[in-house]
């Protein structure tokens, strides 16, 4: 069983959408510092995945450092640059400096498919820096449940009431809202899950008026395993876990119900 749902790994897996509310899928791992990315990307990197990604854009920026020297503070502006890689339609964007790489899925359609991208992007990673020293690896979901119709404050039919409540509690200046999120942070041991819902309201300050909530799911470790794929798949499974825990029949049936 897995924790925060009721349902096997071997349910999780069968669970499929036709249609999905994620606004970006985010992987990320991170490393000691490689010195040479701060000036410069690999020929061989971006030659490896340009098929792929054959869009590159450099951002330049600074780096500020501060030292202590003859009992003073000393600051300097050291030069830092980072490299975005695109592919032709703009769905994958790769992003790679000196300490980490992200990969974000701006339409993301399965696991299998994004894995494709992550593949081909840790392993053309590792074939052309030395030996890097992995700190950090992260998956990260972010769910923007956008309704057209209804009370924007009422999500009772489409959300756990466990993650809603507080809502409920709200009896006096509900209708002045402008914003009302809240974090659970778990550590079950070989990974964490930062987890942050509820209504983010993207016209704040105003008052809430468009019936939109967030569920966002970051699982991370600072143990990156040599099977990065098979680490992916584990958090993919914990994550949808806590997915599948927070909502109800109805929002499964706006997304096209579940089916092996």
């Amino acid at each position: 069983m897995i924790a925060g749902s009721s349902m096997t790994q071997q349910d999780l897996e069968r669970v499929k959408y036709s249609k999905n509310f994620l606004s970006n899928v985010i992987f990320r791992l991170d490393y000691h510092p490689i010195l040479v990315l701060r000036e410069k990307i690999s020929p061989q990197f971006q030659e490896s995945v340009r098929v792929h990604m054959p869009l590159l854009q450099e951002q330049k920026g600074f780096e500020y450092r501060a030292e202590i020297k003859d009992g003073a503070p000393e600051g300097n502006a050291v030069p830092l640059s980072s490299w975005i890689l695109l592919d032709k339609e703009e769905r994958f964007k790769l992003t790679l400096n000196y300490s980490f790489l992200a990969i974000e899925d701006a339409r993301y359609s399965s696991l299998e498919d994004y894995l494709k991208t992550i593949q081909l992007v840790t392993q053309a990673f590792l074939a052309s820096y030395e030996k890097p020293e992995f700190t950090r690896i992260g998956l990260r979901y972010v769910n923007t449940i956008n309704l057209e119709n209804g009370n924007p404050l009422d999500w009772s039919e489409y959300i756990a009431d466990y993650l809603t409540c507080s809502l409920d509690g709200l009896v006096h200046n509900k209708q002045y809202l402008s914003r009302t999120m809240g974090q659970y942070v778990l550590n079950p041991g070989d990974h964490q899950i930062v987890w942050n819902y509820g209504i983010f309201n993207p016209e704040y300050p105003a008052k809430i008026s468009r019936r939109q909530y967030i569920l966002d799911y970051d699982c991370y470790s600072q143990d990156v395993s040599s099977d990065i794929t098979q680490q992916v798949r584990d958090f993919n499974v914990a994550i949808l876990a806590l997915f599948e825990s927070s909502i109800r029949e109805p929002l499964r049936a706006l997304m096209g119900g579940i089916h092996a």
